[in-house]
């Protein structure tokens, strides 16, 4: 058009092809972010799941580490009572059934005896009455202080137990803090691995959207090429028009 002299055509047709351009542009641009956007919210839902499948995980490994340590407790707890009846049992063993005589009641008996030789019977029947009721209040006596012995001797024993429950707690308490440790670490492991993907993509979209503002699309006119089938035409036609001549 130029060399025809139609510039107002051509500059139209500059025009159009500008206009074009900046629409060709926009629309790269906008599947740009496009693009960016689906990949933004796919990192964002791996991450999610991620984020899920990991209390998920968690969450079984903590349970499962409070059962086994409640079943622990569990036969502590039934191995200690076990101990408890057991010893009780041994302890209630080296202990009369009957209390010792008092030196009262020996000499009440005496005199018992010695009333039935005389064949003072009367006499005889009192002290044996006598004797009967110091003979209950001793047996009650001795059924209290053999009940407070093995409250003593069980005493001990709970003391033992209740040392034991504590240092189990304890391991136990230990050993979870261990879990909740590793747990923040992983944890923060798998945060700084999204947030450095995110700063990875986040840069990555910058400058490829900074590229197409830079080089703006430009399409390239297609060059002439000639088929080689017509360029075989041509010089079998030059040959024969050697020959021709």
């Amino acid at each position: 058009m130029e060399k025809q002299g139609n510039f107002v055509e051509a500059e139209i047709a500059q025009n159009r092809i500008n206009e074009l351009k900046n629409q060709l542009n926009t629309k790269m641009q906008e599947q740009l972010k496009s693009r960016h956007l689906n990949e933004k919210l796919e990192l964002e839902e791996n991450h999610v799941q991620e984020f899920n499948q990991f209390n998920k995980d968690w969450e079984e490994k903590e349970g499962k580490f409070k059962s086994q340590a409640e079943q622990q407790q569990e036969t502590i707890k039934q191995k200690q009572d076990e101990i408890l009846t057991t010893e009780t049992e041994k302890f209630e063993k080296t202990l009369p059934k009957n209390p010792k005589p008092s030196v009262e009641l020996l000499n009440l008996r005496k005199i018992q005896a010695n009333l039935a030789k005389q064949k003072n019977y009367s006499e005889a029947h009192k002290v044996q009455s006598k004797i009967k009721q110091i003979e209950e209040e001793e047996s009650q006596r001795w059924m209290k202080e053999k009940a407070h012995k093995v409250t003593i001797m069980q005493t001990k024993l709970y003391k033992k137990f209740e040392n034991e429950q504590n240092a189990f707690e304890k391991k136990v308490s230990s050993a979870f803090e261990q879990i909740r440790k590793q747990k923040a670490l992983e944890l923060e492991k798998m945060l700084q691995k999204y947030q450095n993907a995110k700063k990875e993509m986040e840069s990555k979209h910058i400058n490829e959207l900074k590229e197409i503002h830079k080089k703006p699309y430009s399409p390239k006119r297609p060059q002439s090429k000639s088929s080689p089938m017509k360029n075989s035409k041509i010089h079998n036609s030059s040959g024969e028009n050697q020959q021709n001549i």
